[in-house]
């Protein structure tokens, strides 16, 4: 008798070692849905929805043991877990922003509960035929702006250069020879100074010191401002023109310095 009782006394613990019956939990997330699925060992009853502001509650009766708890990262969803009381068990879904109503499948051993909701909006790719024209047409701009400033620094810089220099000269005018290339007269003491003028560079080209030259240069930029248009101002009366062909002469000879140097 009592190796009867021995017997069943392991049998009874051989079976209480089995686990109990429990439900398995799955989801599948995707970019505009959320799906839970529930499979049971024997099955269940009473399926329930509620809402709560942005959760959703699938409560149902079963007396087998449910286990899960998962959240989501960079989701519309922000966690799901079940809550057991006793043989009602309660799926709750949370969501950041609010989501449909759920659409519920029921079978023999199964639940399964499919949310919606709208995609994540995409942020906008800086990248494109616009941003490219406006990041060209920005540098276009620029480019144009520091080429102004320079132009303008160089020629501030060149006239400031000359109509500075130390002592007790003064700038009687200048002589254009082309775009950007110009000679300026400086007088200082009893020379006159002449000096090539460009976008790049400023040169001593010739030092004036022989008086009756001195004296006529001076005397042409007195009565215009411009040495150039001196020339043109001697157009009338028979003695201008002995001052005209001088004052030619004058600059072929110092034109011809310049290119011998």
């Amino acid at each position: 008798m009592a190796e009867i009782r021995l017997f069943f006394a392991v049998c009874l613990l051989f079976l209480c070692s089995f686990p109990a019956f429990a439900a398995e939990v799955k989801s599948e997330l995707t970019e505009s849905s959320v799906r839970f699925s529930i499979q049971f060992e024997k099955g269940y009853s009473d399926v329930n929805v509620i809402k709560l502001d942005k959760s959703y509650i699938i409560s149902f009766q079963t007396a087998e043991e449910v286990v899960y708890s998962e959240e989501f990262w960079d989701s519309p969803v922000s966690q799901a877990y079940i809550h057991s009381e006793g043989d009602r068990k309660k799926l709750i879904v949370d969501f950041a922003t609010a989501a449909d109503e759920p659409k519920i499948e029921t079978a023999e051993k199964s639940v399964v509960a499919s949310f919606s909701f709208a995609p994540s909006p995409e942020a906008p790719s800086a990248v494109g035929t616009g941003a490219y024209v406006r990041m060209i047409t920005g540098l276009g701009f620029v480019i144009v702006v520091i080429l102004v400033i320079y132009w303008f620094t160089r020629r501030m810089l060149s006239r400031r250069v000359l109509s500075e220099l130390p002592g007790s000269g003064r700038l009687l005018g200048k002589v254009d020879l082309e775009i950007r290339k110009s000679l300026f007269f400086y007088e200082l003491g009893d020379a006159v100074y002449i000096f090539g003028v460009t976008d790049m560079s400023v040169n001593l080209i010739e030092k004036v010191t022989d008086e009756a030259e001195v004296n006529r240069i001076k005397s042409g930029f007195a009565r215009k401002g411009e040495f150039g248009s001196y020339l043109n101002f001697f157009a009338k009366g028979s003695d201008v023109k002995t001052d005209i062909e001088a004052s030619r002469n004058i600059i072929r000879e110092r034109l011809k310095s310049i290119k011998k140097r």
